[in-house]
């Protein structure tokens, strides 16, 4: 092969693997900013969590204590006589009431929670999943082209001897 010929097939791979060593780093730098913006999101997630927790914390700890102040009204006016037991039956409907409030509430913080985390975790997903199918599909496409460029011409002896043939 000729040595000038050669010369400029490697100067041709060469700045092909240098266009692609610099994508590759673009594209490296893209999911590293990618990762740095979804750090911030999940902060500000946590922030915006931690508060919601506290008082969902907070409000089953006030239903526990209110729970527990109306079972000990509601033993000691079932030691009491016939006449309170209206009271007692008040008591109990308006326990009953605080208690649906309470997990209403309960409930409805926690389907929030859950809502984000789902959102969080899309979000997620969908930041990392992208620049990395981008990137497989460029070293694909690199790939495929080293192994061209490698692969080269080669020629069949039979078949030049058959051509040759044809001409006899």
């Amino acid at each position: 092969m000729d040595t000038e010929l050669l010369l400029k097939i490697m100067a041709v791979f060469t700045g092909v693997a240098a266009v692609s060593l610099v994508i590759m780093m673009i594209a490296a730098i893209g999911v590293w900013r990618s990762i740095n913006a979804l750090k911030g999101r999940a902060a500000s997630f946590m922030d915006e969590w931690e508060p919601l927790a506290k008082s969902s914390q907070e409000t089953l700890d006030d239903l526990r204590r209110q729970s527990s102040e109306v079972l000990a009204k509601v033993s000691d006016l079932a030691t009491t006589s016939q006449d309170q037991v209206g009271k007692v039956e008040a008591l109990v409907t308006q326990l009953a009431e605080t208690a649906e409030k309470n997990i209403s509430r309960v409930d409805e913080t926690i389907q929030k929670t859950l809502e984000r985390v789902d959102s969080t975790t899309a979000a997620v997903e969908q930041t990392i999943r992208v620049p990395v199918d981008q990137l497989r599909a460029v070293g694909a496409g690199l790939n495929a082209a080293v192994q061209q460029l490698l692969k080269g011409k080669t020629r069949n002896i039979d078949r030049v001897a058959a051509d040759e043939e044809m001409f006899i």
